[in-house]
């Protein structure tokens, strides 16, 4: 879900900054960085859950021989 929402965000921000009507001033340009951070934390927020899942995937197997063992 959070690729989703990266995708459109980037999609969208990309449209607008295509946009002949495009105006800049003070106030869209803080509006500008908002969403540049804001896909940019959900991008680093993927990244870390990405991060966790491989950690997971490496944990799994051996916390499983460890319960069977303790069931003994």
């Amino acid at each position: 879900m959070q690729l989703t929402l990266t995708i459109i965000s980037a999609l969208i921000l990309g449209f607008a900054i295509l946009s002949p009507n495009l105006n800049l001033n003070l106030k869209s340009g803080i509006d500008l960085l908002s969403v540049i951070e804001g896909i940019a934390d959900l991008g680093l927020s993927i990244y870390w859950i990405l991060r966790y899942v491989n950690l997971w995937q490496k944990i799994q197997p051996r916390n499983q021989l460890y319960i069977l063992a303790a069931r003994k």
